[in-house]
This record gives C-alpha cells, sequence and structure tokens, in this order.
C-alpha cells in the first residue's frame, strides 16, 4: 500500500470524505478492489453529503447557498439524480386537489385574472380609460337610481385616479400594487368595528382558520355599508397570491353569508354562518354541492396566549417527542420519516427533524458553523445550542439544535417580527424540554435484559439485528451504510456471550462473512453497567473502525 493510500484511509476515518476520494484517485492503489470500494464508499457519503447540506439550507431559507452547492457538486462530480430533482423553491406553493380545493385558481394565471371582484359600480370604473367618461356618467345614473346613499360624486374622481394609479403598477407584482393602492386610497385592513358611517373608505379584518378540520385558509372581508361585505381567500398551500374572491352580506343577527368567485366570475362556492368580531363561522359548500363545517378566528385571537392550548408529536424513527401549539394546525410528514412540518400558513410554523451524527461532529463544530453567519442571538451549553435571527423576508427564526446518542434533533420556529412579544411563552414551551425522550433507564433495562435472556443463543435464531432498540442505537453509531455492511456480511456467526475480555459486564456477538470471516468482520459489544455500545468493524484490505457511545468505555484494549 503507498501512502496516498494510507492518506485515503485516515481521510475517510475522519470523516473527510473529499480529500480522501482525491487521494485514492491519486494512488496506485486506484484500480485495486480495495481502492475501487473506497471510491464507490467515499463517493456515496459525499453524495449524501451534499444532499443534506443543500436541504438544510432549503429549511434555513438560504436558497442561494442551495444554489450553490447544487452547481458545486454538479462541477465537481457531474450530474447525479439525486442531486438535480432537489427543488430549490422561490415560493413553495403546492396545489392540493382535494374536493375542497378543486376550483382554486392555477398559479400561472396572470394579475389580471385575481383582480378582486367588485360591486357593479366599481367595475365599470375598472374598465380602460377609453370611454371613461361616458362610463361614468352611466354608473352615476345607476348608482342614484339603485339609491346608494353614501357615494358621493368624488368617488367618480377617486376611481379614476386608482385605475390610472393600477395602471402605472401593473408592471409590478399584485402585492406592490395593492399596497400602492392601500396607501394612496385608504383601503388598508383595519382591526376596528365595522362602522355605518365610514362611507367609501373600507374597514375590514383577516381571519385564520379550516375548512372540515383539514385545509387551512385564510380570510380577508371589509365593509363599505353595514350589510355590504367583499373580501377575498386563499388556502393556505396554494399561496397568498391565488385567491378567490367574496361578495356578499350579513342580517341584522350577524348571520353572513359569501359568496365565492372564481376569475371568470363564475359562482363557485358560498360561505354560510355567525360573524363575530373574533371569529366566523358555520358551513361552506363547495362548487360540487358538497357541505362542510368551517371555523376562522381573527389573528389577534388565534393566538392568544391565555387559549393557546397544545399538541404532541412523537416520531417514530428517532424515538423523540415534541410540545407545539394548536394553532399550527396543519402537519407534513417528511418523506424519510426523521421528522414533520407543523403551520399555521406561510409565515407562522414550525419545522422539526432528527439526523444521524454521521460525520461524527461535536455539538461545538455545529454550533460555530452556524454563530459564524453573525446570528443575533446564540447561546451553547453542555449538548445543545441555541440560535435565532432574521429571515431573508424580515421574520425571526428560533432554533434549537441537541446531539444526543449520535442523533443531532433540531426544531425550528419561524414567525413574524411583529409577533414577537406574543410567541416568547410559546418559544419557552416549545424548546424547554426538547427533545423529549424515552426514559433512558427503561430503555438500556431493556436493552440489557434482552443480552442477558439471549446468552447463547446465536443471532438468526433471534433476528438480533432488527431487535429495535438494537437497531436504532447501531444505526445511530455507526451509520446507515455501515449498518448495511453488518447486515449483509454477518453470516458466519457466535452465539451472544458475556464476559467478553473476562469482564463480567459485557455481551458480546460477532459475525463475518462466509469462506471471508476475516476480512469483512464485525464484533458489538454492550456494557450493561455504562449501557453502552461498541463496534468494531474490519473491512477487507482496510484497518479495524471502533465505534464507541462512550468514549471512556473501551472494550477492545
Amino acid at each position: 500500500m503507498d501512502d496516498l493510500y494510507n492518506k485515503a484511509i485516515s481521510f475517510y476515518n475522519e470523516g473527510e470524505y473529499e480529500e480522501a476520494l482525491d487521494a485514492i484517485r491519486n494512488s496506485s492503489m486506484a484500480t485495486s478492489k480495495d481502492g475501487q470500494n473506497l471510491i464507490r464508499e467515499c463517493e456515496k457519503l459525499i453524495l449524501e453529503q451534499y444532499v443534506y447540506l443543500i436541504k438544510e439550507y432549503i429549511e434555513q431559507q438560504d436558497y442561494l447557498n442551495a444554489s450553490r452547492k447544487k452547481e458545486e457538486y454538479k462541477t465537481k462530480y457531474g450530474s447525479n439524480p439525486k442531486i438535480e430533482n432537489i427543488i430549490i423553491p422561490y415560493v413553495s406553493v403546492m396545489v392540493d386537489q382535494k374536493e375542497c380545493s378543486e376550483h382554486q385558481i392555477s398559479n400561472n394565471q396572470s394579475q389580471q385574472s385575481v383582480k378582486r371582484k367588485l360591486p357593479l359600480y366599481r367595475k365599470l370604473f375598472c374598465m380602460k380609460r377609453t370611454g371613461l367618461i361616458i362610463i361614468a356618467i352611466i354608473a352615476l345614473s345607476l348608482i342614484s337610481l339603485l339609491g346608494y346613499r353614501s357615494y358621493k360624486s368624488t368617488a367618480i374622481e377617486e376611481e379614476y385616479q386608482r385605475q390610472m394609479a393600477i395602471d402605472t403598477y401593473s408592471g409590478a407584482t399584485p402585492e406592490y400594487a395593492i399596497e400602492k393602492e392601500q396607501e394612496e386610497f385608504g383601503l388598508e385592513v383595519s382591526n376596528d368595528v365595522p362602522n355605518p358611517t365610514v362611507g367609501s373608505t373600507i374597514i375590514g379584518f383577516e381571519y385564520y382558520g379550516m375548512i372540515n378540520e383539514k385545509y387551512p385558509i385564510v380570510m380577508r372581508l371589509g365593509w363599505r355599508e353595514p350589510n355590504e361585505i367583499g373580501g377575498s381567500y386563499y388556502y393556505v398551500k396554494n399561496g397568498r397570491n391565488n385567491t378567490l374572491e367574496l361578495s356578499g352580506s350579513m342580517n341584522s343577527n350577524d348571520y353572513m353569508i359569501l359568496k365565492e368567485y372564481n376569475s371568470a366570475g363564475e359562482h363557485t362556492g358560498t360561505f354560510e354562518g355567525k360573524w363575530s368580531m373574533d371569529s366566523y363561522s358555520g358551513t361552506f359548500t363547495n362548487y360540487k354541492g358538497v357541505k362542510m363545517p368551517f371555523k376562522l378566528y381573527r389573528e389577534t385571537t388565534a393566538t392568544n396566549n391565555s387559549d393557546i392550548t397544545f399538541n404532541s408529536y412523537q416520531n417514530s424513527r428517532f424515538n423523540y417527542t415534541i410540545t407545539y401549539p394548536s394553532f399550527l394546525n396543519k402537519r407534513q410528514e417528511s418523506e424519510n420519516g426523521d421528522g414533520c412540518k407543523f403551520y399555521m400558513d406561510d409565515n407562522t410554523y414550525l419545522i422539526v427533524s432528527g439526523m444521524y451524527n454521521a460525520l461524527d461532529e461535536s455539538i461545538i463544530s455545529r454550533y460555530n458553523e452556524y454563530k459564524s453567519k453573525s446570528v443575533t442571538y446564540s447561546i451553547q451549553k453542555d449538548n445543545w445550542f441555541v440560535i435565532s435571527d432574521y429571515t431573508s423576508n424580515g421574520n425571526i427564526f428560533y432554533t434549537k439544535t441537541v446531539l444526543q446518542n449520535g442523533v443531532f434533533f433540531t426544531a425550528t420556529f419561524y414567525y413574524p417580527a411583529k409577533d414577537k412579544d406574543k410567541y416568547n411563552s410559546v418559544i419557552k414551551k416549545i424548546f424547554t424540554n426538547f427533545p423529549l425522550k424515552s426514559n433512558t433507564s427503561s430503555v438500556s433495562n431493556s436493552l440489557s435484559s434482552f443480552f442477558s435472556k439471549n446468552v447463547g443463543k446465536y443471532p438468526s435464531d433471534i433476528n438480533l439485528l432488527e431487535f429495535p432498540l438494537l437497531k436504532t442505537r447501531l444505526i445511530a453509531l455507526v451509520g446507515n451504510n455501515n449498518y448495511n455492511f453488518i447486515k449483509t456480511y454477518f453470516q458466519v456467526v457466535t452465539p451472544i456471550k458475556l464476559g467478553f475480555n473476562k469482564n463480567p459486564n459485557l455481551y458480546e456477538v460477532s459475525g463475518g462473512e462466509e469462506h471471508n470471516c476475516m476480512s469483512n468482520n464485525t464484533t458489538i459489544v454492550y456494557n450493561q453497567q455504562l449501557d453502552n455500545l461498541t463496534v468494531q468493524l474490519i473491512k477487507e484490505g482496510s484497518d479495524p473502525f471502533i465505534f464507541q457511545e462512550k468514549k471512556d468505555d473501551s472494550p477492545f484494549e
């Protein structure tokens, strides 16, 4: 073996897989069986690292660095489907095809198709400026005949100026046009009670909630007359730019009926129910005639600290639990089962996950990586750290990461900066005891009793490597690739023994490749006194690898 091969092995053992790959490719061992195996292993681990880093950047909404990492891999190693298929969402929009949102407008419609549905007299004034004066005269006559009391002739000039403003901003984003419209004509949403004397100023509310306890929506309502109501709403999954328009009325008993219209002006659904300043609930009928309950709350009451209740989420893959507020009433499990996303809307959500410490990082090195970005707040103690800072869109994130039994547990809560004081107690509740784990003593006793009652038995008789408590800890300790290596070559095996190296606390079992047992071999040692697993791997052509849960327990020495 040449020096470059030895250097590659050293880099590999330290988790420096790219350096290891460079070294082995330049080694005289590159074309040997051992060299080829090491190259494949390095390439596989490098790919896993890049996939993890890209997804980590995406979770942090750092899309620029995610794109850079994606391009960096392609430049260094060429195209790979696992990298190419990662979508970097500059705006995350997921279309729900369920019956409740089948009628929702598509994400690629033009700005013109999502304009507000307006009463007749406003629709007329929203036409092109050509012929505007003639239309205005007709509209005035209609207003007079229909008895609209509160609208004075100044509304014509306002409407003309408003249309001019919208045309001026037509090349900008819908949000910018609406913001300018609100700024110039006093149309911004207020938290005041509707007042019949307001006249041409829209007063309104914003509500959050769910249809059929499945579909999160955000609804905005506005009043021009005590009983004349307009507005819009959108499904959280489809994003705030994909709105459906609302128009309706409310009787003297505060019973509100709102008809829903799509971009073509077609009636596609109806909300009916009891309205109050703080809530709106009742029955929603979709375009198929299917009736479903809905319940909405104003933002101020949806997250009122005194009314907040909490739920628990348990992750079976990594055996952890987190407490989360019930107003995050929609959840999305991750594809690989490592965690979940809980959200109320695009700005308020919680992401939690577990990840094996495959690179054998320390909690301090992970902390320093985050802290190097000059964050607003950071603290590190024992086996955990907390980071908090502003996102690129001005929201706040609060992250806690814990290293425990070879697994990084991370939870991140995102919320609007304006709600900072409101969520202080919520953050304390979520993060103080995260991650809640199963009682350590009960787990260790179970593993100890498992080895104790199976002394003298062969691994194949008890399906040793699939025993859940052992399997979880083995994967956390050696990583998925090495665990698969153990399973593959655990062919010629010894029975479970007590008293390894004459220590009465050590259980030991080993297995290796048939007809090549000394080249591909695994020894598993469990210390019942310290509740510690140690694994020694021997791979053909390599020095032994030793993995320890606790560094101060070295049974092979």
